[in-house]
Order: structure tokens, then sequence, then C-alpha cells
């Protein structure tokens, strides 16, 4: 359930998550915040800790990748560095932008939104020294919204007390005239990646991989166990979701921190892991008038079902964001019960990615010109098949005059057993 619960995080990062972590944090944390007396996550069997780890169905389609061929590097591949200029949060933010095919909702709309104002990309950020993702949506990748999502970034960065100095981005947007004024107004430098050079931005990149990837198993988790309810327009809140949990995961690479802690400079106890939920799961909200100390008639149902699409970061950790199912309105709640496994709503739990299914349907199937659809399968036959054997042709004639009388006629014929 953890698995689920952390976007679908790879199982030993998981099972890691139960152990106690060694004590190996950095100088600057004080002495009495230094020892971490339980693990992340409480294991309910001491047996998860050594057990031989499952395969994840979502994972498999999520995360399939080509399978890797039997080449040799031929250079020797070092540990990441971090550059000496680049050793404190802030100093340096790698930036880039993604696109989605498929536009997103927005949360205060209730899904009624014209086309055009639907997000159909975005930003992000990751900073170098402490690997904490930032991430702003919008509806285009002009100079102007990108401006707007980088300001809001930079006043989360300073209400923790870290000021950004520089930034590494690929060319594009980011050479725009009101882009590099805005930076000359803040004082802030830029440094950009070669044409055609992308892995000079490869954090970017890669940051955007790891990211997608994640809110893609979410998304298709939801898809196999609450199909009615699925909607690849509810990527936003996927994302934010990923980021959420990427952030608040330590690991050992980290000195058994997350990039949250190494960019406060401050250590916490690793309590939001256990409040995480599994994305899209089915919510129970209290009725709104319960909610208030009113009564309602005594017969009637006493709280509504909703979608969890993560928690809301205007409010309280314990505050979860909730969709309406009858009118799509997303809300912060608090009076809430999960449904992590599903077991309220029906599903197969099964999905074909490439939804393949009218295909199966119209050629795995006896089918008969009385279904034939003119749309869907083209015009009618001009002839009967051709049958190779003489006596396939004899059978078929002495068959006819059986056959005029109904309305039925297939379209193939087998031998008939003689």
């Amino acid at each position: 359930m953890d698995h689920q619960r952390l976007a679908h995080l790879r199982m030993p990062l998981i099972q890691s998550l139960y152990k106690a972590p060694l004590d190996d944090s950095p100088t600057f944390i004080s002495d009495d915040l230094k020892t971490t007396a339980s693990p992340c996550l409480m294991a309910r069997d001491k047996r998860q800790l050594t057990c031989t780890l499952p395969m994840c169905a979502t994972c498999q389609f999520a995360k399939a990748r080509k399978r890797p061929t039997k080449a040799k590097l031929s250079k020797e591949q070092f540990p990441t560095i971090t550059r000496s200029d680049e050793l404190n949060p802030g100093d340096c933010f790698s930036v880039d932008q993604y696109e989605s095919s498929v536009r997103g909702r927005l949360p205060h709309t209730r899904g009624r939104e014209s086309q055009q104002s639907k997000l159909r990309c975005g930003t992000i950020y990751y900073d170098h020294a402490s690997t904490k993702i930032f991430i702003r949506h919008q509806t285009s990748t002009e100079a102007a919204e990108t401006i707007n999502g980088k300001r809001d970034v930079e006043r989360e960065c300073l209400s923790q007390g870290v000021l950004v100095k520089q930034y590494q981005t690929d060319n594009g947007i980011f050479k725009s005239k009101a882009f590099e004024e805005h930076l000359r107004d803040n004082r802030q430098t830029i440094r950009k990646s070669g044409v055609g050079a992308k892995h000079q931005n490869g954090t970017a990149e890669r940051a955007i991989g790891t990211i997608q990837n994640m809110a893609r198993a979410m998304l298709l988790h939801l898809r196999i166990y609450w199909p009615d309810q699925f909607d690849s327009g509810l990527w936003p809140f996927a994302m934010d979701y990923a980021v959420w949990i990427y952030n608040n995961v330590p690991t050992a690479d980290r000195a058994n921190m997350c990039p949250d802690e190494l960019f406060s400079r401050t250590r916490n106890r690793h309590s939001l892991l256990r409040r995480a939920r599994v994305f899209g799961s089915p919510t129970y909200v209290l009725d709104p008038r319960l909610q208030d100390g009113k009564k309602i008639p005594k017969w009637n149902p006493r709280a509504r079902q909703g979608m969890f699409l993560g928690f809301s970061p205007q409010h309280a950790s314990t505050v979860a964001l909730v969709m309406n199912l009858e009118t799509g309105a997303i809300s912060p709640q608090f009076h809430t019960v999960f449904d992590e496994r599903f077991e309220t709503v029906a599903a197969d739990q099964t999905v074909d990615p490439e939804e393949r299914w009218i295909d199966l349907w119209k050629n795995s199937r006896d089918s008969y010109l009385n279904e034939w659809d003119i749309g869907i399968d083209g015009p009618l036959p001009g002839k009967p098949p051709e049958f190779d054997s003489d006596s396939d042709s004899d059978s078929s004639s002495s068959s006819s005059d059986d056959d005029d009388d109904e309305d039925i006629i297939p379209i193939t014929k087998h031998k008939d057993p003689k």
C-alpha cells in the first residue's frame, strides 16, 4: 500500500524507508535533531524489511523501457559532483518547460472552462544543491506567463530564506528579450545550453522525466481500479502530488534527508509521508451541515463520495483536495475517510493501454451481415467469398436453399464435416 501511496516509487526505496536511517547528518544540523528515533514508514510486519519485492502491474504499464543491450561503456562513470559555486540552496536553478497534448483542467472552474483556458504546458525548477523541485503549470509557453511562474517560485523560496541567484536553461523562451530584462532587473544571471545540446541542462530534463513517470503511474492506477472516473485531464494534480512526494522522500545519497530538509536547512520527522494517500482513491466527505454542527434528516446520507487529488498547498498538511464527482468542484476538506483499496467501487482491475478492444470485438468473433455497420466496417461485400475445393461449392449451393428463409447470412463459411 505504501508503494501505491508514494506514487509507485521503486520498491527498494520503499523498503529502505521501513528501516531506521544511520546518523550521518550534515554538520549544519543541530545535535538535538540528528538522531531519528523511528523510520520514515512503519512496517506492519518485520518480514517487510527483508521480503522478496513484489511486481506491480501499474509500474509495468507506466515505466516500461526497451531492454538494455550487452554493450559496455567505454568510459568510466564518475559520481555526480556538485560544483563549488552551487553548494547552497538557490545558487543555481535548472529550468525547463514541458508540454502535454492532453489539456489539463483548472482547480477552480469545475472542469467547465474552454479548451483555450485549460493547461497544456508548464515550467519545472530544479535546485542543484538540495535537488528540490518546483513546478508551475501554464496555458502557454509565452514569456509573460513564464515570468509570472518564476516570480511565484521565488516568493516561495524567499519564505524559506533562500534567494535564487542563477538559472541554467535551454534556449527557447528563455532567450527572449522580456525574460532577459526580468533577470537583469532582479540582478540574476543565466547560463544557457548550446543549440541541440540538451544534455547541458540534463538535470532539468531528468527532473521532468521523474515527475512524469510518477504522475503517469498514479493516473494508470486510477484507470485500473476506478475506470468510470478516470480522466486524463487530471494530470496537473497528479504532477503536483508527485512533486510533493518527491520533495518529502529521504534517500541515502542525500544523507537520509529529503529535498525539503536540505533546501530549508531544517530537520523534520517525515510525518508527512505517513499521511500520504493513494491518488484518485474514493474519498467520503462529511455533509457540510454536519460539519457546521447542524442536523440533517435522519435517513439522509451523512457523507458524499469524492476523489482524492492531493493535499492543499494553502492549508494545513492534513487538508486534502477532494473533487466532487457530481459537480466537478475541487475543495479542501478535513472531515474525510479514504478508501485506498478501492473496495467501495466496482472495477475489473485490468487495463488495455492501447485500447485495442474495438479491433478484438470486430475480428475475434463471428460476424453477420445484419450486424454490419457501414460507417465502421465500410461498404457491404460485393460477392460471396471464394472457396478452393469443389466440395465446398457443392455444399454451399446445397445449403443456400435452406438459408434463403433466414435473415442472418454469415460473411464466412467453414467446411461442412463429412
